[in-house]
């Protein structure tokens, strides 16, 4: 994907501790809520050139992100659920 002036932009690889020492805790986790949900939540996603971008950031780091954020989501889910199982048998 090329800019408005037509130039391809630079694609910057930035390792995941880099991203974390540039950028406190909560604005990051904000910022990888708006990458997945612009990846996997709209009706016409986002690619990972788009993405790149928009964050300046390389689309290898924009994946790794992505992936990051469904581990987590997967985790809380499942979280979720043994604490619904143990309220239900509790509940028995």
């Amino acid at each position: 994907m090329r800019s408005a002036e037509g130039k391809r932009p630079q694609q910057r690889g930035v390792d995941e501790a880099e991203d974390s020492a540039r950028r406190p805790d909560a604005e990051r986790e904000d910022e990888d809520r708006e990458r997945g949900e612009a990846r996997r939540l709209r009706d016409e996603p986002m690619t990972l050139e788009d993405l790149s971008v928009k964050y300046d950031i390389s689309r290898e780091r924009v994946r790794q992100i992505e992936v990051r954020a469904f581990e987590k989501l997967q985790e809380k889910m499942k979280q979720a659920l043994a604490h619904k199982r143990a309220e239900t048998l509790d509940a028995t």
